[in-house]
């Protein structure tokens, strides 16, 4: 993962624990070269507030998130493949102009 990937606020693994990257990050390569990205999980749409349509179809204010069943997402607005929370953090951002939030506080990883 490297840093252009990134946007305060995505979050990421750091040293095995979740975190939600900040300002102070971006000066720290060490930081940068621990963090990997976090993969994209129901447990994650749920938390950032997306509603399940048939197992299949995740959406969030008509953003629709598909799971392609093979270990990844797809937003159909841009036809594009999500694997990493911070994509879809970014992606979700990009289109809506807002920030996804998460809901509840505890992760299974």
């Amino acid at each position: 993962m490297e840093a252009k990937e990134l946007r305060i606020g995505n979050w990421v693994s750091y040293k095995g624990n979740l975190v939600k990257w900040s300002r102070s990050d971006f000066c720290d390569n060490v930081a940068i070269r621990l963090s990997s990205p976090i993969p994209l999980t129901e447990d994650w749409l749920k938390e950032f507030g997306f509603i399940e349509f048939n197992r299949t179809f995740w959406d969030r204010d008509d953003f629709y998130a598909v799971n392609m069943q093979q270990g990844y997402y797809r937003c159909e607005y841009l036809e594009t493949d999500i694997l990493y929370v911070h994509q879809l953090q970014n992606i979700y951002h990009a289109i809506s102009g807002k920030e996804l939030e998460r809901k509840i506080t505890i992760i299974k990883t």
